[in-house]
């Protein structure tokens, strides 16, 4: 817990706990003076999602259940370090007498006190209704505060109310005479086990569904990868493709063999640059969903429920505006490559290009892609493939899990020339 609460109690601009925390219209919390410093024109940009706040004449409300926890907290910090002081770990002296060893404490004095000064001055007057616990337990060893927080926050309009409740219109910790008297009479209202039952279904429910989305993203890696890698396949079986075909002229076409092994090396680099950038923003999008996910783990194993109440709104919004970001739902770059032949352009070596296949070259006529099938089209010219809508079937219009087979059609098989293709080819050389 003392991680999660340490990060979600700093402010992301100075990097420390909040002091006089304010909340912005994306209920992200920061230091007052840093808000007052960004403000420009009455508006100010959040730090963390650039959402525009409008401040009213009087400014940002400081909010106190959150400073009281931040202040808490910080004291608890301290307390946690160890003290080098002599008798730094003698047990305390009754803050009354300051005589005998105290063996009770006051919570809402927040003082130590001895068994005699107990019965004899803090147990009369406006004393006897304080609640008063021990300071040990039956093992000798000092007794932990069950709730910090819910012993010190109290409501900072009607002074010395406890906060019980919690406004649901203003979506903050309340006291009853809010409710009954003050300004959120007639809102709706649900008790602090109620709010923190609800804010605990609603960041598990969230991060249900983050962990649902760091699945698909981690099937979607590994389709870009798998991608990826027929790309790279590919690209050396065009290659084999281009040699082979060349090799018997090479006297006559060396020159043209650098052009096309040029494109082709272009073609592979275009697919890659597109393709890696694809790769980048998924794994920057699979990274912010883990720590939102690491962040709400963290938070629901936080104990104090005014502690969970005063940090889950922000964890919450920021789950929002990550399940919002849109996924590509399939690879943009196809690994099919351009095919490659020699048989009509062995006459017209002008017009060698990539993207003649041998059944092109002899005239004759293509097969139909089956409806549904994958398939590409690379139409215009080499700086600008067109894929066609055949090669990305198969993917969630969703989100871009697959829905049944891959949609990107990785196949390229050259077939070397027939006997008969190779005896015309020499009875048009002689």
């Amino acid at each position: 817990m003392e991680p999660a609460m340490e990060r979600e109690l700093q402010c992301i601009v100075c990097h420390d706990l909040y002091d006089s925390p304010v909340m912005l219209s994306c209920c992200h919390y920061f230091c007052q003076a840093h808000i007052s410093a960004k403000a420009q024109g009455g508006v100010v940009a959040c730090p963390t999602c650039d959402q525009v706040t409008r401040l009213s004449p009087e400014g940002l409300r400081v909010e106190q259940a959150l400073q009281l926890v931040a202040d808490v907290w910080r004291e608890k910090r301290k307390e946690a370090k160890p003290s080098e002081a002599p008798g730094a770990d003698a047990p305390p002296v009754c803050g009354l007498c300051e005589e005998r060893l105290a063996s009770r404490r006051c919570l809402q004095c927040d003082g130590s006190l001895c068994t005699e000064c107990e019965k004899s001055v803090h147990s009369k007057g406006m004393f006897k209704s304080h609640p008063v616990v021990d300071l040990f337990g039956v093992d000798g060893r000092p007794v932990a505060r069950s709730d910090a927080y819910a012993q010190q926050l109290r409501c900072d309009v009607h002074v010395g109310e406890k906060l019980n409740f919690y406004c649901l219109d203003c979506r903050k910790l309340v006291c009853s005479h809010c409710l009954i008297l003050g300004d959120h009479r007639g809102h709706g209202q649900h008790t602090i086990d109620q709010a923190c039952d609800t804010g605990k279904d609603t960041l598990s429910a969230w991060l249900e569904a983050l962990r649902t989305r760091v699945g698909k993203i981690d099937m979607f890696s590994e389709k870009l990868h798998s991608v990826e890698l027929d790309v790279q396949n590919n690209a050396e079986e065009q290659r084999n493709a281009i040699n082979r075909e060349l090799d018997h002229l090479r006297e006559l076409v060396e020159a043209k063999r650098r052009q096309l092994l040029s494109k082709g090396a272009l073609e592979e680099k275009q697919k890659r640059v597109q393709l890696q950038a694809q790769i980048d923003a998924t794994e920057k999008v699979h990274k912010d969903a883990l720590r939102l996910v690491s962040r709400s783990s963290s938070l629901l194993a936080v104990e104090s429920d005014h502690a969970f109440l005063g940090l889950v709104l922000p964890l919450i919004m920021d789950m929002k505006n990550c399940g919002g970001q849109p996924i590509d739902g399939k690879p943009k770059v196809s690994a099919v490559f351009k095919p490659f032949t020699t048989e009509v352009q062995t006459r017209l070596l002008g017009e060698l290009e990539l993207g003649v296949s041998r059944s092109m070259a002899l005239g004759q006529p293509q097969p139909p892609t089956p409806s549904g099938s994958p398939g590409i089209s690379m139409t215009g010219s080499m700086n600008t493939p067109q894929l066609t809508a055949a090669a990305t079937t198969g993917y969630s219009a969703q989100f871009g899990a697959p829905t049944g087979m891959p949609g990107v059609a990785v196949s390229y098989v050259h077939q070397p020339p027939s006997a008969q293709q190779q005896q015309q080819q020499q009875q048009q050389q002689q």
